[in-house]
């Protein structure tokens, strides 16, 4: 399987737009476990 220009900008968009989430998801994760703590869980 031989990577080409095209196959490789799109492995790279993909971590790129994985990394750049990666704060919201850790916001949102961090903002369901105070839910959690606030219900006593």
């Amino acid at each position: 399987m031989r990577l080409t220009p095209f196959k490789l900008l799109s492995i790279l968009l993909i971590i790129i737009l994985l990394y750049a989430d990666l704060p919201n998801l850790i916001k949102q994760l961090k903002k369901k476990l105070k839910n959690y703590r606030k219900r006593g869980i």
